[in-house]
């Protein structure tokens, strides 16, 4: 969500102060000329890219699907998002990849997550969850921030089952779920 401020590069947010008190009557006192102050503050947010899917380097819809071997293939996909207009880093960057039922989950190859041109490692960079089962999902969560101009990748390869009929077009879909403007509490 976006907690009331617009998802723009930068925001003016005015911010004004009032003093007053009671003087010795009792009588609220406000002296505008020197009690009150404002001044108008610059947010600068990330703005992340909508979630780009690739299969085997291409971006395949109903029109243009991937055709593939079941038997004997796979598919490398890549996840991309880039920060590219935004003016401040993203926090705790979210991708949540829903993988289709004829996909096979225990062929995953170990993802590789692509920071600005720097390889993150599990755990520490980046926590992966993988699918619990088949039709499952996986869930990448940034410890990295993505910096003003840097995009962050997911690659991954993935085999099929072999268990389902032939000609059907299937649905692999995945989501830029959040990311905020400020690190998470520690």
């Amino acid at each position: 969500p976006d907690a009331g401020i617009a998802q723009a590069p930068s925001t003016s947010l005015p911010n004004t102060a009032t003093l007053s008190y009671l003087d010795a009557g009792g009588n609220t006192v406000v002296d505008p000329a020197r009690l009150v102050s404002s001044d108008t503050l610059t947010l600068r947010q990330p703005v992340m890219s909508p979630i780009a899917k690739l299969g085997n380097g291409a971006s395949n819809t109903a029109t243009t699907p991937l055709n593939v071997n079941v038997a004997a293939g796979t598919v490398h996909f890549q996840l991309r998002s880039c920060n590219t207009s935004g003016l401040a880093p993203a926090y705790s960057v979210k991708f949540t990849d829903v993988l289709a039922s004829q996909l096979n989950e225990s062929s995953i190859t170990s993802p590789v997550v692509v920071v600005g041109g720097t390889t993150l490692t599990a755990g520490t960079g980046y926590v992966y969850t993988p699918p619990a089962g088949r039709g499952g999902s996986m869930i990448f969560v940034l410890n990295t921030p993505v910096d003003p101009g840097q995009c962050v990748t997911v690659d991954y390869t993935i085999g099929f089952h072999t268990d389902f009929g032939p000609n059907q077009t299937w649905n692999n879909s995945a989501a830029l779920n959040e990311y905020w403007s400020l690190p998470a509490a520690s």
